[in-house]
């Protein structure tokens, strides 16, 4: 019958759209987009990176422009990574979209617990990045971000733009993307390889901050894969920035 031919098909279609992602091509696209990022950090020029740093197509399409304005608006768009953006963000969002567990995004999944956790957080984390002068490492990386300056509202806004370019697409990168693909192939162990990422990564950083890392995607990652719930890490993320920004420039 024909409505049992379209009932059927249906079925098919949503068997295709929950269909796992081949692990190996998800693990290779991460590693090769970080390791990417990271020479792009060190200024390599093979392969010519230029061509991916926004900030100087920024520069390119407003220096005619030599007007007051163009200053306003030049320094916002060199502040946002548009690598990060396309790479960590646009393109695994579109690669999951057939199938997106929509659920994990929004409240159907919250509890009273999350929401008190997160309410601590706002007070706690902030309060804990001055720690940040008593731990050697750190206080050194961020030494020259203008800590005991004064207020710089300015420098806070482009930190923010930066910050707004790249940790949607972390999150999703890492804890949608890389995690759906490596749970469903090893159920036992496979979210470990996220936080391992994660601290791979922050070794160009200082390394008690790569080990807090891993700590914290580690947690992150295991709540993330018991819950379904991906909203819950990212917002704990992002008030970890944010305070960030708070410490080294307003506070």
């Amino acid at each position: 019958m024909p409505s049992e031919a379209v009932q059927t098909s249906g079925k098919v279609s949503e068997e295709k759209s929950r269909k796992p992602r081949n692990v190996w091509v998800v693990i290779i696209y991460v590693v090769l987009v970080l390791g990417l990022d990271t020479l792009g950090n060190y200024n390599y020029r093979w392969p010519d990176l230029i061509v991916l740093k926004w900030g100087y197509w920024a520069s390119v399409w407003i220096a005619p422009y030599t007007n007051q304005l163009s200053v306003y608006i030049k320094a916002p768009l060199a502040s946002f990574d548009l690598f990060k953006f396309l790479f960590w963000f646009v393109i695994p969002v579109l690669w999951c979209w057939r199938g997106m567990d929509w659920k994990a995004w929004n409240k159907e999944r919250w509890t009273k617990l999350e929401r008190g956790l997160l309410k601590a957080a706002i007070i706690v984390i902030p309060v804990s990045m001055f720690l940040i002068p008593y731990i050697p490492g750190i206080n050194q990386y961020y030494h020259g971000m203008n800590r005991g300056g004064g207020i710089d509202w300015a420098a806070a806004f482009l930190m923010l733009v930066w910050t707004v370019s790249w940790l949607p697409g972390w999150e999703f990168m890492h804890r949608y993307l890389l995690l759906g693909a490596v749970h469903k192939k090893w159920p036992k162990w496979g979210w470990l390889l996220v936080p391992i990422s994660e601290f791979v990564y922050h070794l160009q950083k200082p390394p008690i901050e790569a080990g807090l890392m891993f700590a914290f995607g580690l947690v992150l990652t295991w709540y993330a894969v018991k819950r379904e719930n991906f909203r819950f890490p990212f917002f704990m993320h992002l008030i970890v920035e944010l305070s960030l920004i708070l410490w080294l420039y307003i506070f």
